[in-house]
């Protein structure tokens, strides 16, 4: 573990090592794949630490919330609450510009445009219809589902805050164990299709720059120079400020991919383990 650590301090800015990289080892570069997986996740961990704090309120406010819901009641395909509509729900305090979420069952979509745009406009996380339901995602992609195959279900108050006290329990745990198994599965496909491309980027730099590379080392150069960029384009996020992107982002990529290369092309006898 000791030398994986050495190495990953040498591939920003060991030539020997990235030489021996390409000319040496096996594989293709697995390994920094999934430190470089681990690493960003890390980054990305400590820097939304704040929206954690703010999870951790929410799931405190569950059982407030939830005891404050209304009798829902599904019948022939048709929601009715037991207080007047719209009823909202505001995810975030009481701040006029939190999130909410609205039942009105007095409302029809009738152009998804205009639904999405009032969504935007009025900060609606999800809006509830009589046989509707309609999700503001990410990018503000809406997706609509309707209620017809849900049987009859009434859910009291009773049983709002049993789901209360059990998400204020366990939901913030269940919900970054989530983020966490999603953010490793695809983070590292996501990293080997980059590398993928990175090394086909390294394959032909090595034809121009006479390195003569197999395909193989080609990808344990890309995935070695792609650790180093990532990270210090990333390194910002910790502080509180945007990560290094567009043309820099793609300077600080390109600028390791040659130095790799242009390592690799020169002969070297010097082995990994005993650059210091």
């Amino acid at each position: 573990m000791e030398m994986f650590y050495k190495e990953v301090l040498w591939s920003f800015f060991s030539r020997p090592y990235y030489n021996a990289a390409a000319r040496q080892k096996k594989g293709i570069g697995a390994k920094f794949i999934l430190a470089l997986t681990v690493i960003t996740i890390l980054i990305f961990a400590i820097s939304f630490r704040g929206e954690y704090a703010e999870l951790g309120n929410i799931a405190k406010k569950m059982p407030a919330i939830a005891d404050s819901l209304p009798v829902v009641t599904f019948k022939d395909g048709k929601l009715s609450i037991d207080k007047p509509v719209p009823y909202e729900i505001k995810l975030l305090d009481t701040a006029t510009d939190a999130p909410r979420i609205v039942i009105d069952t007095s409302y029809k979509i009738t152009d998804l445009t205009t639904l999405q745009e009032k969504m935007k406009k009025e900060k609606i996380l999800v809006l509830i219809t009589e046989d509707t339901s309609a999700v503001l995602g990410s990018g503000d992609e809406l997706k609509i589902r309707d209620f017809k195959d849900v049987k009859p279900l009434t859910i009291r108050h009773e049983d709002w805050k049993k789901m209360g006290e059990a998400l204020e329990k366990w939901g913030l745990t269940v919900i970054v164990g989530f983020m966490i198994v999603f953010a490793a599965a695809g983070g590292f496909i996501f990293n080997l299709i980059a590398t993928f491309f990175s090394a086909v980027v390294a394959h032909i730099l090595g034809y121009m720059l006479s390195a003569r590379l197999e395909f193989d080392a080609s990808m344990r150069l890309a995935a070695t120079a792609r650790l180093p960029a990532t990270v210090i384009s990333l390194a910002p996020l910790l502080l509180g400020l945007p990560k290094i992107g567009g043309a820099a982002g793609w300077l600080l990529w390109g600028g390791y991919l040659v130095f790799a290369v242009m390592a690799a092309g020169k002969a070297s006898a010097v082995q990994p383990e005993t650059l210091g």
